[in-house]
């Protein structure tokens, strides 16, 4: 248990190599597959969410786990709504989101 308390917390999600080959794509195809990734995010969130009210008879530790994920959720959200605010405000010819 010390080690993996000390270790460099991880961060890397799957669907990064998406993102990081879209400016390969037309705006449109770009947009398609954040709005993907987007639903992803919100179909996780709600599976977690679920179940919170089936689980509150588990020790502090499982449910304190399952608020942290809702809250990592939340935050992608929130990064996602953003990265899909910046590709549309840049013009369609333009390939830099």
């Amino acid at each position: 248990m010390k080690e993996h308390a000390t270790d460099a917390v991880s961060v890397l999600f799957d669907f990064n190599a998406v993102v990081s080959n879209l400016n390969k794509l037309p705006k449109e195809q770009a947009l398609e597959l954040v709005a993907d990734i987007r639903a992803s995010i919100e179909n996780n969130k709600a599976f977690m969410a679920e179940m919170v009210p089936q689980r509150q008879h588990i020790p502090l530790v499982g449910r304190t786990i399952i608020d942290q994920q809702i809250q990592i959720f939340d935050t992608l959200l929130a990064w996602v709504d953003a990265f899909t605010d910046e590709i549309r405000s840049n013009p369609v010819n333009r390939h830099y989101y």
